[in-house]
């Protein structure tokens, strides 16, 4: 076979690939509207489960869940350790505040002591 035999028998192959795409393309429909409908209702049924499992799987979704809920036990944590170290501080400068009422309410009683012991002198 020459050259120009094997360019023909090529183009006619082509030809017939490009005929028989169009007519799977164009060929006509025999469903009735329901089955249509039927048929897009359950494609976006499953194209909806489809994409809500992926959102489920989905690492950064699970991930970012994870990472709240770290976020919040932290938070939660340091909130305890912030409470409890208040709570110290607050103990103690009451402590503080209690020996300091105790000093002043000894030495109120020495002055008074003193203060009676001169008026009885004199």
């Amino acid at each position: 076979m020459n050259a120009l035999g094997r360019v023909l028998v090529i183009a006619a192959v082509l030809l017939l690939i490009v005929f028989a795409a169009a007519w799977l393309l164009n060929r006509h429909d025999t469903r009735t509207p329901e089955e249509k409908l039927d048929a897009v209702v359950d494609s976006g049924a499953a194209t909806v489960v489809s994409a809500t499992s992926e959102l489920t799987d989905n690492s950064a979704v699970s991930n970012a869940g994870t990472a709240l809920s770290k976020a919040g036990e932290a938070t939660g944590n340091a909130v305890s350790k912030a409470g409890n170290a208040a709570s110290s501080v607050l103990s103690e400068a009451s402590e503080d505040v209690k020996a300091a009422s105790d000093r002043q309410k000894q030495q109120d009683r020495q002055q008074s002591l003193s203060s009676s012991s001169e008026a009885i002198r004199h």
